[in-house]
């Protein structure tokens, strides 16, 4: 997907200090279909040290499940309105639609003066998607599992040549966890519906008597970020949450000084907690395991 120059504000700010700086973002359809997609800044004129060629350009990376839900195709025009700061409504205009030429005028004007207020456009299709914006359903991301392991990929390779980054690499999917349901059903997904201390479910393939454990609790400010959080049994997350146990900044356990020696949670001393392959991005970061170090080893 093609962004005019004069429209990179309409999407989230990205750094020229991070190497291919990428954030997900979310496309809402007007059939209400919600798909995750990766808008990366390939900056590598900004990081003459890699040898590279010198791109600066910012792309939206298409994926099956967008191009089936709009019907992408070469000079299709995407028509979007921002619903926050990583979400957008959308509708696909092709040039069978009688409204084509409209937008096609639009378009233009848009690649020299950027967006405009949508209070300056006449026209049907921007009512319907006006009423999917004051939608307020919570409809569930098609490609969770596909954006989430893509993003990783992506952040683990710019990584490699620009060692040293320090924030959450997970905040770059922030687009896709809003609620702690969304918090929740991302961790049964990257834990494999496992209890990430035992390895094991109660219940096949089932997230039975397992729960959403917070690191940093979300009351107190701690982001709903699978990296945030990981999935635990009941009775051990009551533990945790107790400070039986922490973790260090390598994810492993420790167990809490004042725990009398041979209790059986000690079985689980430097056992490290990660979730399955392909999801390391939201391995549990150092900083919220610091937090909650800091509360509990007093």
């Amino acid at each position: 997907m093609l962004i005019p120059q004069a429209s990179l504000d309409f999407f989230p700010p990205l750094s020229t200090s991070t190497l291919n700086d990428t954030k997900t973002i979310t496309f809402k359809t007007v059939t209400h279909a919600q798909v995750g997609l990766n808008i990366v800044y390939h900056n590598a004129k900004y990081f003459p040290q890699l040898k590279q060629r010198a791109h600066n350009e910012v792309r939206i990376y298409r994926n099956s499940f967008i191009d089936e839900s709009l019907g992408l195709d070469r000079n299709v025009i995407i028509v979007a309105l921002r619903k926050g700061l990583d979400n957008y409504i959308v509708d696909s205009v092709n040039n069978s639609n009688d409204d084509y030429e409209y937008w096609l005028n639009l378009s233009k004007r848009v690649q020299s003066k950027g967006p405009f207020d949508s209070n300056e456009i006449k026209n049907n299709r921007l009512d319907r998607l006006i009423t999917v914006l004051n939608d307020r359903s919570g409809d569930l991301i098609l490609n969770k599992a596909e954006i989430i392991q893509d993003a990783s990929k992506r952040f683990k390779d710019a990584r490699q040549q620009q060692p040293g980054y320090e924030n959450d690499p997970c905040s770059i999917m922030s687009a896709l966890f809003k609620t702690q349901k969304d918090f929740a059903d991302y961790l049964r997904l990257i834990y494999n519906n496992k209890c990430a201390l035992r390895k094991t479910a109660l219940v096949d393939q089932s997230s039975v008597g397992l729960e959403a454990a917070h690191i940093k609790g979300h009351a107190v400010g701690g982001p709903l970020l699978p990296s945030n959080g990981f999935l635990l049994s009941a009775d051990l997350h009551k533990c945790f949450d107790q400070g039986i146990f922490v973790l260090g900044d390598d994810n492993q356990v420790i167990i809490n000084s004042n725990v009398k020696y041979g209790s059986d949670i000690f079985q689980y001393a430097g056992r490290v907690i990660e979730p399955i392959a392909g999801y390391d991005i939201c391995k549990p970061y150092h900083e919220y395991n610091k937090y909650h170090r800091d509360i509990h080893f007093v």
